[in-house]
């Protein structure tokens, strides 16, 4: 089980001093699925590398929506993920 989770009635509650508190639908329980499910399937997977390009088309889409208060994965000019990765190289 995580351990910062609450218990009975606060157990879909997730605590982490200095930060904001998260609240599950399902609880702990299921969050701990997920993970374990997680480290399954991920078990000899490469270790992931970061990746400039990326960096750069979330950095524009941060930019163009710090301008508009939007949320969401479309840019405020209708750009989409694609696009932007598109903007700055290819994959």
């Amino acid at each position: 089980m995580l351990p910062r989770f609450g218990t009975g009635a606060k157990a879909r509650y997730y605590s982490v001093p200095g930060q904001t508190t998260l609240v599950t639908q399902e609880g702990a329980a299921a969050v701990q699925d997920a993970i374990d499910y997680i480290k399954k399937i991920t078990k000899n997977a490469p270790a992931m590398e970061w990746n400039q390009l990326l960096a750069f088309a979330a950095e524009d889409l941060a930019v163009a929506q710090g301008k508009t208060s939007q949320t969401g994965h479309t840019g405020p000019d209708g750009s989409t993920m694609v696009t932007r990765i598109n903007k700055f190289g290819s994959w």
